[in-house]
C-alpha cells in the first residue's frame, strides 16, 4: 500500500486557523514587550524567554504535523495558565485576555484539526 505525497491544499481549515493563532499569539507576546508598558531587563533576553518555546514548533506546525500539535497544545497550558490569571486578577486587560483567547483558539483549531485529519505524518519536503 503506497501513501500519496500530502499537499497544503489537504490540510483541514483548523490548520489553518491554529497556524494563524499560534502566530498571533508569538505576534502578541512580542508586542506587549514592549507596549504598553516596556520591561526593564534585557528586552532581547525577556522576548527569548517568551518566544523561544514557542518557536521550536514552527517547523512542524507549518508541516501540519500530528504529533507537533499535540505537544504544542501541552505547551499552550504554560502560556494559558498565568494569562488567564491575571486576566482575572487585574480586571481583564486586553494585554492579557487577548494571547489567553488566542491560546483558547489554537487549543480548539487542534482539536478540530487532529479529529479531521488522524494519523497525518505532516507535509513532506521532497
Amino acid at each position: 500500500m503506497t501513501e500519496t505525497a500530502r499537499r497544503y491544499s489537504d490540510l483541514p481549515l483548523a490548520h489553518w486557523i491554529g497556524l494563524a493563532s499560534f502566530f498571533a499569539l508569538m505576534g502578541i507576546l512580542a508586542l506587549t514587550t514592549f507596549w504598553p508598558e516596556p520591561v526593564e531587563a534585557s528586552k532581547t533576553a525577556v522576548l527569548i524567554i517568551k518566544l523561544a518555546p514557542l518557536l521550536i514548533f514552527v517547523p512542524g506546525l507549518l508541516r501540519g504535523r500530528n504529533l507537533t500539535y499535540i505537544w504544542a497544545c501541552f505547551m499552550m497550558m504554560i502560556y494559558f495558565a498565568p494569562l488567564s490569571v491575571s486576566s482575572y486578577l487585574y480586571g481583564w486587560p486586553l494585554t492579557s485576555v487577548i494571547p489567553m483567547v488566542l491560546t483558547l483558539v489554537f487549543f480548539v483549531a487542534a482539536l478540530f484539526k487532529l479529529r479531521h485529519d488522524p494519523r497525518n505524518p505532516g507535509i513532506s519536503t521532497g
